[in-house]
């Protein structure tokens, strides 16, 4: 196994925040910047 660096780690948590906020917006149809309708409701 090779040995991973704290950098990658961070860029693949990075990677795969982006990729789920992606498909976050691809679901729900809203900007991912915090202004979802719901969110600022409360």
């Amino acid at each position: 196994m090779k040995k991973v660096g704290k950098e990658n780690i961070l860029c693949i948590i990075l990677g795969y925040a982006g990729v789920a906020q992606l498909v976050e917006q691809l679901i729900c149809n809203q900007p991912v910047a915090g202004s979802s309708p719901i969110a600022s409701s409360i």
